[in-house]
């Protein structure tokens, strides 16, 4: 897709959000009965009640209710991913100790490299779309788009907080009558004192904000198009004679700075001491240039404004006049997203053609081809996927260059003189090329995630207690996560998008049990090494063999494949693929820069490289060598005993294949055996008895349907699946469920459902983007003022999908042992959650690798 002029912010459709601190609902008075009780033999009860209503029977001895709400609570722990698909100047290096900010979700993240910590901030409700620092005093401000709650249309709010401890300054700012949709564009003036914000109301009215006072000083009309780009000079302008001064809302004294907006064929330079009273200089811009889209400000150590423009080039103008003084027509083969000052007073520029230039200081605009800063992007550009359309650039003399892609890739450069690499801070999903939004888009009004074009899906934590979780998305690339060290372990390009995935129960054999030196197979893919031990794991598993991954395709083809894994204290793995595997071609899955990849994914700690997992991967059963189903696979479920592999797809059908090895390393037919048909819409979710002879299943329709196995028959009577042992409780549809919903929405708004380990909890999401915790089972509504739910906000987009991950000795005896992971639609982040004791502590969260 063509960027030309920028990609929508965007945007999606305005979502309802709850309030949080008061998670109840509308429920009815009267004591309702958990148990239905079975009528007459006449099979599933569909008259009065929704399909799945009818199909519910209660176990013969259910388990106490308790109809109180969990006592605990879920906390954001570690955010995997980066917004980078449609915000500009999104990463930034903060003032405090080589830490980095950058938007996520509803989060913004403030990572500590050294440390590799993050800090989060968590106060925004939706999508943080804006983001500016000040270094000398750290702060940090953030703004976001607009919102329902309550049944109202909420403004979008800007919130300045401290860049160390993430605990909230000032806010939220909002104005009435400004700053409307949403908020992209923030600055601070070089005193920190005046906060300036533009947002996507008609008129894109530029407001001063005396944010210490929370009052909004003064607004300025500034264009009907949109604005792309927002910077405040960081010098002070000469002293304005008192008679020249504007008048300022309620007579105010005002911060003086230069303030710079560009957009949409639109250049002007204001004084913040002028404001409102005079409407700024216009920058001169020559020839085609005028009607053209402007995306970029920076500052030359000279005292000239550059711009950056969508034709790739680059003007420069006095700050005074707006007057022309240099040009560079081809500095870059496509849009100028990002200018930034850099070492020595040079100018940097990045932009869709994915490289980094330099440019002299004394605004001239002449090139510098050759710069020790320049010859480590180039070495750092190599761990990127393949067209790194770049759109965040910062410097920091002590931290070095910091660069954000459009595929929500975060690279660190460090500064000249260092010993240290470039390195990846996150690799997160992005949205696929096919669907890049244009310029000429408008806002999505289609909803976030649910059935749009950009989505992240999770898959359910390996066994052995290993502590990873396997994504994919639209973006045609599956990666395996370390929770333990909160590093990403294995970046692998596919050849379609991936809209399923499911780990095999019974696959995987512990290295330790295998003893030094027995993990080793032929082929590109051996590895070998003695076994470790991993403390705090409660055991000397360090790591697992012949772990099989089944991955779904949005094209209606599947695969199966071989993961070999290996902790820290065994001998490291080199991440391969088997010849002939449909990853064979892909840049990042076979060639050796995907080796410097997984290395450089791994942040490092406080005394070296994090201990991260490492993964390799081996296809068992390619997709080219099965029968394409007709439609999307929108679920993938192994059975217990690792025989049957069920795939639900868009044609409301689950097909089931056997997957029974035949061989020792674990391959496979895939044959199928059964089409279990009863659906009438898309399959949601897909629960396998313990003794993997009974599947239960949701769809759309708001059907629960049960199917003998494997011959693939219907089972009509529900009340013979009452008593059965279930080896998962992924179905929102089921007896254990059914109080997951809020008053007048039986059926309707939950998205995914997972029991905890230990059996005591249910995780939801909904499609209000929050992750609720429920007591499990969970059979009753709630009431007016008695929730049954604990809720908790960090996506900005309904997630997807929800998996438990064991992870034994990382908490507080008594508490949960295991971390949520929840999978975001449109926000495409991975949210790692801790559950603990609820509380009222307030909302900034730190984490440390090891201790998540």
């Amino acid at each position: 897709g063509d960027d030309s002029d920028v990609e929508v912010v965007g945007m999606g459709g305005i979502k309802s959000k709850p309030r949080m601190a008061a998670s109840t609902s509308d429920g009815s008075d009267s004591d309702e009965s958990c148990f239905l009780s079975e009528g007459p033999s006449s099979g599933e009860q569909l008259s009065a009640v929704p399909p799945w209503r009818g199909a519910i029977y209660a176990p013969t001895n259910p388990p106490a209710v308790d109809l109180a709400p969990p006592e605990a609570e879920l906390r954001p722990g570690w955010v995997h991913g980066y917004r980078g698909f449609d915000t500009r100047r999104a990463a930034l290096w903060t003032g405090h100790a080589h830490t980095l900010a950058y938007a996520a979700t509803s989060l913004v993240v403030c990572y500590d490299p050294n440390a590799h910590k993050q800090c989060l901030f968590s106060r925004h409700t939706d999508d943080v779309l804006g983001l500016t620092v000040h270094r000398p005093n750290g702060l940090v401000a953030s703004a976001q788009k607009s919102y329902r709650e309550g049944g109202r249309t909420r403004k979008p709010t800007i919130w300045v907080w401290d860049a160390g401890s993430c605990e909230p300054i000032q806010g939220p700012l909002v104005f009435t009558g400004c700053n409307q949709r949403w908020v992209s564009l923030l600055a601070f003036t070089p005193s920190a004192s005046t906060l300036i914000s533009v947002g996507a109301d008609d008129d894109h009215l530029l407001v001063l904000w005396d944010w210490r006072n929370g009052v909004a000083l003064c607004h300025v009309l500034t264009h009907r198009e949109r604005l792309f780009g927002l910077r405040c000079a960081p010098w002070l302008p000469p002293p304005v004679p008192a008679a020249e001064g504007g008048d300022t809302a309620g007579g105010a004294a005002q911060d003086d700075a230069w303030v710079v907006a560009v957009g949409k064929g639109f250049a002007r330079a204001y004084r913040a001491a002028e404001l409102p009273g005079r409407h700024g200089t216009r920058l001169a811009l020559p020839g085609r240039e005028r009607s053209a889209a402007l995306l970029s400000v920076g500052f030359t150590r000279e005292g000239q404004v550059v711009v950056g423009s969508a034709s790739g080039a680059l003007h420069a103008f006095e700050l005074a006049t707006g007057q022309l003084v240099a040009s560079a027509r081809d500095a870059h083969a496509g849009p100028v997203h990002v200018l930034a000052e850099g070492p020595a007073g040079c100018l940097l520029s990045c932009g869709k053609d994915g490289r980094v230039r330099m440019w002299s200081a004394d605004g001239a605009l002449a090139p510098i081809s050759s710069h020790p800063v320049l010859t480590g992007v180039e070495r750092g550009l190599a761990l990127l996927g393949p067209d790194p359309r770049l759109r965040a650039l910062d410097w920091s003399d002590e931290a070095g260059l910091l660069l954000g892609t459009w595929a929500s890739e975060l690279l660190i450069v460090p500064p000249p003189g260092s010993a240290a690499p470039p390195r990846l801070v996150t690799r997160g999903h992005a949205q696929h090329s096919s669907v890049e939004p244009s310029a000429a888009a408008a806002p999505d009004t289609e909803g976030e995630g649910v059935g749009g074009a950009a989505r992240a899906l999770a898959a359910p934590a390996l066994g052995l207690k290993l502590g990873i979780v396997a994504s994919g998305g639209d973006d045609a690339a599956l990666r395996v996560w370390d929770l333990v060290a909160c590093a990403l372990s294995l970046d692998v390009s596919v050849a379609a998008p991936i809209s399923a995935l499911a780990f095999d129960p019974s696959s995987g054999r512990p290295i330790s049990e295998d003893g030094p030196g027995a993990l080793s197979e032929d082929g590109p893919g051996s590895i070998s090494g003695g076994a470790g031990s991993l403390s705090g794991w409660g055991g000397s598993i360090s790591g697992a063999r012949g772990l099989r991954l089944a991955v779904g395709y949005a094209d209606g083809t599947w695969e199966v494949n071989r993961l070999d894994v290996l902790r820290p204290g065994a001998s490291s793995l080199q991440a391969s693929s088997h010849p002939g595997s449909s990853h064979a071609a892909s840049p990042r899955a076979a060639s050796s820069a995907q080796a410097a990849s997984l290395q450089a994914s791994s942040p490092a700690g406080p005394s070296g490289p994090s201990p991260c997992a490492s993964v390799a991967a081996a296809p068992l059963l390619s997709r080219g060598s099965v029968p394409k189903h007709p439609r999307r696979i929108t679920q993938a479920a192994f059975s217990p005993s690792g025989q049957w592999l069920a795939l639900g797809c868009a044609d409301a059908t689950i097909y089931l294949h056997d997957v029974a090895p035949i061989s020792s390393d674990g391959r496979c037919e895939g044959g199928v055996v059964a089409r279990c048909l009863g659906h009438s819409s898309v399959i949601t979710q897909i629960d396998w008895t313990v003794d993997s002879y009974v599947v239960r299943s949701n769809c759309n329709g708001h059907e629960l349907r049960f199917f003998d196995i494997p011959s693939g028959e219907q089972i009509t009577l529900a009340s013979a699946c009452r008593d059965l042992d279930w080896a998962s409780h992924t179905a929102v549809l089921a007896w254990h469920a059914q109080g997951v919903f809020t008053r007048g929405r039986d059926g309707n708004g939950i998205l995914s459902a997972a029991r905890s380990p230990s059996g005591r909890l249910l995780a939801t999401t909904d499609d209000l983007s929050q992750v609720n915790l429920h007591r499990f089972p969970c059979v009753l509504p709630e009431k007016p003022g008695h929730p049954n739910r604990t809720s908790a906000l960090g996506h900005a987009s309904p997630a997807l999908a929800c998996v438990w991950a064991e992870m034994p000795g990382a908490h507080a005896a008594g508490a949960e042992s295991a971390v949520l992971v929840t999978a975001g639609g449109h926000d495409l982040c991975l949210i790692q959650w801790d559950v603990r004791a609820a509380s009222t502590q307030g909302p900034a969260v730190q984490t440390e690798w090891g201790s998540a």
